[in-house]
């Protein structure tokens, strides 16, 4: 989270372009360099796929988290109406009374 940043900063400073920073134009770090601007180019991009694939992946764990204690829930529910019984059932720490 930190690197991209400063990778895009070295990316247009090897450019040559202006850095725009919220109105503000910060100073270029390197000179314009044709070799190295295509280098941090690829570098910038492929640690933005990275950073996708894993917000992807956050988010899914997530909803699969959230989905399976619902369905862990669901199942205990139904198990315990059909046997007659009034139990509290805990999963991940979160109680659920039944």
């Amino acid at each position: 989270m930190i690197a991209m940043p400063i990778l895009g900063w070295l990316t247009l400073s090897a450019y040559g372009k202006p850095i725009p920073f919220f109105g503000l134009e910060l100073p270029s770090l390197i000179e314009k360099n044709t070799e190295l601007r295509d280098l941090l180019k690829e570098i910038h991009e492929i640690g933005g796929s990275i950073g996708y694939i894993l917000l992807a992946g956050h988010a899914t764990a997530g909803c699969s988290i959230i989905t399976l204690k619902k369905i862990i829930h669901c199942c205990a529910c139904l198990f315990l109406k059909i046997n007659g019984l009034q139990l509290c059932v805990t999963v991940n720490f979160i109680r659920f009374s039944i």
